[in-house]
């Protein structure tokens, strides 16, 4: 042996590339490149690769060789040495086959060519087509799975298809052709078959009996009691493989139309289930996709005691008796109807009779009222009649004052006696025609008539209105203008807005309220 200076970490990985070439593979410190002297006794040069060549990441890097290229696999992926670049790039066809996170950590070579291939704590072969074809066979390693030291993998060729592999717990014998033989015939052996109602009677161990698929005389669970039709089925599919990488799917016929979806229990519990043949089907799968064949478990659940036929002929007897009572019954109360339906009739006639009465009363009341609702509307209607009237007499007053007025002043200014004594007597004829207070207290009553007692109300809400002041509210609730108003209230129209102002400070409204709105809403 003869020690190479130029190079001081341990390497657990090398391959002797082309020429003089040695790649090195360490987990932690990288990828390494040597070049070996001409005569093989020293280090010429060294070069590293990590993330900024390709790779990704610096740490756990696998250095593997497939067909003379150089590989490198991590978390990142699989990579492939380019010479042209000296630089890597990523393997598409490996990543196809090979996930993203889960690194390849080891890749040996078989005498036929083939390569076996280590993923974290699975195994496989990897068969390749055309260079650039990857296909895995993981099936003949699933009994080792989760057995192996990731980075620590290793195998021996015993003979053709035979090798020894090293394991976490020892070593396994690995026969290709007997394991891809009996990949498929894994087993399955109902354990137990107990009910949930009444577990320690109605238990039965299986793993003895034989042609539990087939319905025979001497099936043991040919006469379930309907009791227990709440039943747990226990069976496991025994194997090489760690029972956590096995996963069950199970079809009950005659309740179910589909399997289940896989899980890794080893019971299960049916309830509800009605009388009736049925035949419970399971098959088992390992992680490596290993399917073994169908068991069948047949079993039949008896008929409760009230669905047997001696309680449907009980059940016929006692319908068909029932019949008969009701039919008995039937005709007593029939005779019983006939009797109360004579009284009833005859309490029935009274009743209506004072039915009658009570309508023609109530009919009486409601034509009194409909006449007292037209006398009303009569005395409304001329009311407003009156209250027009009231108005005419009131606008003629007005003008006859006007005339009286006018009268007057010519009176003083004529010096004919005659025409003095004839304007005399036309003003007293015309004092004679006016009548200020009668005609306003007959527009008040009239005006309370049709507007419901509104000055009446007003009155009694503010005591302190005077007769002008209520006139102006009444004017007010009849619409009226101000330029309307101030003849009626033989005033000016200016007048007329100042005693508004004040009928506003006495009603204490506020500024931002409209007297028109309040009084015609009062």
């Amino acid at each position: 042996q003869q020690r190479l200076d130029g190079f001081e970490l341990s390497s657990r990985k090398i391959i002797v590339g082309t020429g003089r070439e040695v790649w090195i593979g360490h987990g932690y410190e990288g990828i390494f490149k040597l070049r070996l002297s001409e005569n093989l006794d020293s280090i010429q040069s060294s070069q590293s690769y990590g993330s900024e060549d390709g790779l990704l990441t610096d740490n756990f890097n696998e250095l593997l060789q497939f067909s003379g290229q150089i590989m490198v696999s991590n978390p990142q992926g699989i990579f492939v040495y380019d010479r042209v670049s000296d630089l890597f790039s990523p393997a598409t066809e490996w990543n196809k086959v090979f996930s993203k996170g889960t690194r390849l950590t080891s890749l040996i070579q078989g005498s036929g060519g083939d390569y076996f291939y280590f993923q974290e704590n699975r195994g496989g072969q990897l068969f390749s087509f055309s260079d650039t074809l990857l296909l895995q066979d993981n099936v003949v390693f699933a009994p080792l799975d989760q057995s192996f030291l990731p980075s620590f993998e290793n195998m021996i060729e015993l003979d053709r298809d035979e090798y020894l592999i090293s394991t976490d717990f020892g070593f396994a014998h690995l026969d290709l052709k007997t394991a891809r033989k009996d990949q498929q015939k894994m087993p399955i052996h109902f354990k137990r078959f107990a009910s949930l109602r009444n577990q320690s009677g109605s238990g039965l161990f299986l793993e003895a009996q034989a042609n539990l698929g087939e319905e025979r005389s001497d099936h043991p669970l040919l006469n379930i009691p309907y009791r227990d039709n709440d039943i747990r089925i226990s069976f496991v599919a025994p194997t090489l493989v760690n029972p956590d990488n096995v996963s069950y799917q199970f079809l009950l016929n005659g309740q179910n139309s589909s399997w289940s979806q896989w899980t890794d229990q080893t019971e299960v519990d049916i309830t509800n289930l009605r009388e009736g043949d049925y035949y419970f089907q399971v098959r088992a799968q390992t992680t490596s996709g290993a399917r073994s064949e169908i068991a069948t478990l047949f079993f039949r659940i008896r008929s409760p005691w009230y669905r047997t036929v001696i309680a449907y002929l009980s059940y016929f007897f006692l319908i068909a008796l029932g019949f008969w009572l009701s039919w008995k019954l039937i005709s007593l109360r029939i005779q019983r109807e006939r009797r109360r339906s004579k009284i009833l009739e005859e309490r029935r006639m009274l009743h209506k009779q004072l039915k009658l009465k009570r309508a023609a009363e109530q009919s009486e009341k409601e034509i009194v009222k409909l006449r007292n609702d037209k006398l009303r509307s009569d005395i409304r209607h001329k009311s407003k009649e009156l209250a027009n009237q009231t108005m005419g007499v009131l606008q003629k007053n007005r003008f006859l004052t006007e005339i009286k007025n006018e009268m007057v002043r010519l009176k003083k200014q004529a010096q004919n006696e005659e025409v003095i004594s004839f304007m005399n007597k036309m003003i007293r004829k015309i004092n004679r025609n006016i009548e200020d207070e009668d005609t306003h207290r007959i527009f008040e009553t009239n005006f309370d008539q049709v507007h419901e007692n509104f000055i009446q109300r007003l009155q009694e809400s503010f005591p302190h209105l005077t007769a002008k002041d209520l006139r102006l509210c009444a004017y007010l609730r009849m619409n009226l203008s101000s330029k309307e108003i101030a003849p009626l209230l033989n005033i000016s129209t200016r007048g007329v807005e100042i005693s508004r102002y004040r009928l506003r400070k006495k009603l204490d409204l506020d500024h931002n309220e409209s007297l028109a709105d309040f009084i015609l809403k009062f």
